[in-house]
């Protein structure tokens, strides 16, 4: 287990020097200690994250980034909650629900896999992830990710039980 404060204060130090104009904004809720997860993969997860949001916000004055993290629990299962939100212009109403899939981009010098990365890192934590626009003209991504293996495992093992579920029917 590492922590998860520390691992974003390290990326986000990386990008307050390239995104000067850019400011981002970063607040956990309470100390997280014990979090179980790839810090190598985390790590990855935010950089293409925050890349995402400042080239979404790319020349734009008054870009910000704000990312929140929580420890809650969701159905009795303790999870790290990532909230990160920018005003970058978000994304088009159309391609919402194709945003996570590799090469879709809105972005004129984007790849369109930053986000389908962040996803499979995500779905390989066991986690969930979503995304939607704010009102104020820019993007929120959401990410649930397992506190600790036993909540992991517990998560692996309710979709297996769902699976045995559906041989049957």
């Amino acid at each position: 287990s590492f922590s998860i404060e520390d691992l974003i204060n390290e990326v986000i130090d990386l990008y307050k020097e390239q995104a000067k104009t850019i400011n981002i904004q970063f607040n956990i809720e309470t100390p997280i200690d014990k979090f179980d997860a790839d810090p190598g993969r985390i790590r990855q997860m935010m950089h293409n994250l925050i890349r995402n949001s400042i080239e979404a916000i790319d020349t734009r004055q008054n870009g910000f980034i704000k990312i929140d993290i929580k420890q809650v629990d969701v159905k009795q299962r303790e999870m790290i909650q990532i909230m990160l939100e920018d005003n970058g212009g978000g994304f088009k109403e159309e391609s919402l629900d194709q945003i996570f899939d590799p090469y879709v981009t809105s972005k004129p010098k984007g790849t369109g896999l930053g986000l389908a990365i962040v996803k499979k890192l995500v779905e390989e934590h066991m986690g969930s992830i979503e995304a939607k626009n704010t009102k104020k003209q820019g993007a929120l991504i959401s990410i649930l990710l397992p506190l600790n293996e036993k909540t992991r495992e517990a998560i692996i093992s309710n979709l297996q039980s769902h699976q045995d579920n559906g041989r049957d029917s």
